[in-house]
């Protein structure tokens, strides 16, 4: 005879459309994908299908109900998929280079050295991430459990402790926590409604089981809360429980910390991925584009290595850290369209007098004054005279009195002139493409610091502008919104202290309206006073609503317009406790302060354990970034105008033209290669270094700088995340004030560099 509810085992609770959708949203697309890949195949996998140690256990705490044909299937599919994507793209690049950017047919052999490998790797490692991606799942679930976890006990003891009933304690912890435990308990209760299981106790067995491989703490402390129910004793029974969440804490608090240490390594490998590596790169680029390489100095790898390759790896890994931090107290999200916001498009610069400028005319300011600014110093007067008068007797002064910091064209002509005719015939020369019969000549002209042209303080100008004009509008969206987060935390964390003065208040026999007056007059000068607590007793005492109506209520409640879990939780739970009487309220109350108080150790535990790491990475991306980077930009020039004469002065071509070298290769049996088959065809290594082959300084500036602010938003995502959790509206207000600072550490270092360079 089947057990009682075995009948009824594929019952459900049924959704509304709101929660169908949002379910939907929730599945893994890979679930959906195992799912639906094996339902379209016509050939099926054998039933003999085993799976790799720890997946099925995986499978069953994530709640996946995929069978193991289904997911072997899955995995078989993602394989052809990845060995068919790799082949088609290697293929595609192959017709690319050799049949309609014919320029870099001769580059298939790095096509084939190189970049085969990292197909060959990416799809090695597209494959495992698949086969592995349960277990990766499972261990982040573990990890997030770690914030709703104590929470979740604290709910089941404060109910335990109140009526040792194990349903009503589920009941109480399912409809007050958050996270994706509470909703395994709903899950939970229904099912134990339906008769599923003959008992609470045997439902909580299950799902402290379920959770025991990566979250053991949990199922310690569901055992122990069980084993309170036997036991009559209302000292002791306290006693179990109160130890029962004690052992969780300590538990979780040292795998917080475990958790701390451990980011001390992905933060390390995201200085080398973000910063060294790029340096040691600025380096090796232009010298392999002037050796031959001349795809190196090619805009679109440029672009693809600093702006894409690189900023994609660094935020894949640090989305990946973010992504298993344990979670703390919700942070408030506030809306663009909450009434307490001013107005938008508004900076405030003098807020108690309400004066305000609009951040579109901000803005149209900076970009005036910053394009006139930058082609100033880039020309000078240059710019508004013209050439005649400025030259008229070829004062020797006029280029320091007339001109912009950037060395141009005029300048170079000049310096070089002795007439305004041959000023104007240098400059008509030099705006002429190189011949390439003088192509030697023009690479000794280029590669002269006097005659650098990168118009670095014109570009520079520009990029500050822009800069600036980003910040501002990204402040002027985040600033307000980011204060109204702050106020609210404010309120929370006073909330947690009025708990007390209510809770001994109610314990005296006072109603809750006397208990909260109180507590208002004791803490006047606090938010929640003044916020919530002002407007609870207004529609408590003259509007004479009752006390949930004049809390919830959506046009004048008391917590309108005050996006706070924390708050809406408490006066849930305070609601519910007062309900039962003024004692039971009092005791709730008193219960509810440990567990707001516990979640708040927690929190602060985690962010003083990552504040060395975070306000590490927040200076290395304002500040020791720009500046290397910065250094190795120019580096990046001077190695070339340091190197190329030395190549390009036909230092090789002289020494294979010499006939003792001959004699010696004879002498010493190196055959008909010789010394020239050791190092190459020395006569032709000359007309491979072309200027074509000299990366452009400006290119690299643009590509560099765009760089440095990807970088900066990695790291500033990273840090906002790792110490508050995720908060959009703290790291972009984070990042638009760091952003200006960044790019003038970097500009200014790129200019003292060059000036220092060109003395050398």
């Amino acid at each position: 005879m089947p057990k009682l509810g075995e009948l009824y085992k594929k019952l459900v609770k049924p959704k509304t459309e709101k929660e169908k959708k949002e379910e939907e949203k929730k599945l893994h697309p890979f679930y959906v994908f195992a799912k639906q890949n094996y339902a379209r195949a016509r050939i099926k996998p054998g039933k003999e299908v085993t799976l790799a140690p720890g997946i099925q256990d995986a499978l069953d705490f994530l709640g996946w109900d995929l069978t193991k044909e289904e997911f072997s299937f899955a995995i078989a599919s993602k394989t052809r998929q990845a060995i068919f994507t790799g082949v088609f793209l290697f293929a595609f690049l192959y017709v690319l280079i050799n049949f309609v950017f014919t320029t870099y047919s001769g580059y298939t052999y790095y096509l084939f050295y190189y970049f085969g490998p990292i197909f060959i790797i990416g799809i090695i490692y597209y494959i495992f991430y698949y086969q592995k991606l349960p277990i990766t799942l499972a261990k982040q679930e573990a990890t997030k459990a770690l914030g709703y976890v104590p929470q979740i006990l604290s709910y089941l003891i404060m109910s335990m402790k109140l009526v040792p009933n194990m349903e009503k304690a589920v009941k109480f912890a399912s409809e007050h926590g958050k996270g994706r435990l509470a909703e395994e308990l709903k899950q939970l209760l229904w099912e134990f409604q339906l008769g599923k299981y003959s008992s609470m106790e045997e439902a909580l067995d299950n799902l402290a089981y379920k959770y025991s491989i990566y979250v053991p703490e949990f199922k310690k402390a569901v055992m122990s809360i069980r084993s309170s129910v036997v036991e009559k004793d209302e000292i002791k029974r306290n006693f179990i429980l109160d130890k029962a969440l004690e052992d969780a804490l300590a538990s979780i608090k040292l795998k917080m910390e475990v958790y701390a240490r451990n980011l001390n390594q992905p933060a390390t490998f995201l200085f080398y991925l973000g910063i060294l590596l790029p340096l040691i790169l600025l380096i090796i680029v232009p010298l392999g584009a002037m050796f031959g390489a001349g795809f190196l100095a090619n805009p679109l790898f440029l672009i693809f290595l600093y702006n894409i390759a690189i900023p994609g790896t660094a935020f894949y890994m640090a989305k990946r850290i973010v992504d298993v931090r344990p979670p703390t107290n919700p942070i408030p999200e506030i809306g663009e369209d909450h009434p307490d916001l001013p107005k938008k498009g508004l900076i405030f610069f003098d807020r108690e007098k309400k004066k305000a400028i609009g951040v579109g005319a901000l803005i149209f300011l900076i970009l005036i004054f910053g394009l006139v600014f930058s082609m100033y110093l880039h020309k000078g007067l240059l710019w508004f005279m013209p050439i005649e008068q400025i030259t008229a007797g070829l004062s020797p002064t006029c280029g320091v009195l007339y001109c912009g910091f950037d060395n141009t064209l005029e300048k170079i002509a000049y310096r070089q002139a002795t007439s305004v005719e041959e000023l104007k015939t240098r400059l008509t020369s030099l705006r002429l493409s190189p011949d390439p019969i003088d192509k030697q000549e023009y690479l000794n002209f280029k590669l002269n610091p006097d005659n650098d042209t990168t118009p670095f303080f014109l570009i520079l100008g520009l990029i500050l502008t822009f800069c600036l004009i980003f910040a501002v509008s990204q402040y002027g969206r985040t600033k307000y919104r980011r204060e109204l987060q702050e106020e609210v935390t404010k309120m929370e964390e006073e909330f947690k202290d009025s708990i007390y003065l209510i809770a001994s208040r109610l314990a005296e026999g006072k109603p809750v309206e006397e208990a909260i007056e109180y507590t208002k007059e004791f803490m006047p000068r606090a938010k929640i006073s003044k916020k919530v607590f002002a407007r609870l007793l207004h529609n408590l005492k003259l509007l004479g609503m009752p006390l949930e109506v004049a809390i919830f209520d959506e046009n004048i409640g008391a917590l309108r317009n005050i996006p706070s879990e924390i708050l809406l939780t408490s006066f849930k739970v305070l609601i519910d406790a007062v309900s039962l009487g003024v004692n039971v309220a009092s005791r709730t109350l008193i219960s509810l302060a440990l567990q707001l108080k516990n979640a708040e150790e927690i929190s602060n535990l985690l962010k003083m354990l990552v504040h060395d790491i975070t306000n590490m990475m927040t200076t290395m991306a304002v500040f020791i970034a720009p500046i290397i980077l910065g250094i190795t930009t120019a580096m990046q020039k001077i190695i070339i105008k340091t190197i190329m004469p030395i190549v390009a002065g036909n230092l090789f071509a002289s020494l294979s033209q010499v006939t003792s070298i001959r004699s010696l290769q004879e002498a010493g049996g190196f055959g008909a290669g010789g010394i020239e088959g050791m190092f190459g065809n020395l006569s032709t290594l000359e007309t491979r270094i072309s200027p074509e082959n000299i990366p452009s300084t400006t290119l690299f500036l643009i590509v560099v700088t765009i760089y440095v602010i990807e970088l900066l938003y990695i790291m500033v995502y990273f840090s906002v995340s790792i110490r508050e959790g995720h908060n959009p509206v703290a790291a972009r207000l984070e990042f638009a004030k760091r952003l200006p600072l960044a790019i003038f550490i970097f500009l200014l270092t790129i200019v003292l560099a060059n000036i220092i360079g060109r003395t050398l």
